[in-house]
């Protein structure tokens, strides 16, 4: 009987080798990267220029380029503004093969979503 399926002997790409768009990728990347040494204070100028000249994106390319690009500040609250709900489920075996649930879901619910520190 065939295997249809599954993980097959001697199947998908062979280790270490390099699919041929990434080949491909590489070398339009070395030919830029040599060609744009080639002209490089020319475009800095040209980049220079723009920015003076109000270009709002070679102004935030510039920006970027020489004081590094701005921190994002990102915060995670609950319902409300108020602390997260963290819910510890325990008790419970799940079978992935069937996707049969057995056990009883044993939750505690916990404000506070640091972890009491043990001394």
């Amino acid at each position: 009987m065939a295997q249809r399926g599954g993980k097959r002997p001697g199947a998908g790409r062979p280790v270490g080798a390099i699919a041929s768009h990434t080949l491909l990728a590489q070398e339009m990347r070395k030919a830029l990267i040599e060609r744009a040494a080639e002209e490089w204070p020319q475009i800095v100028e040209a980049l220079i220029s723009a920015a003076k000249h109000q270009d709002a994106y070679a102004l935030r390319e510039l920006f970027d380029r020489v004081f590094g690009k701005a921190n994002q500040a990102l915060e995670l609250t609950g319902k409300d503004g108020g602390p997260v709900q963290l819910q510890q489920i325990t008790g419970m075996t799940i079978s992935l093969a069937s996707g049969n649930v057995s056990g009883s879901a044993d939750t505690t619910t916990n404000a506070n979503p640091v972890p009491d520190q043990k001394s």
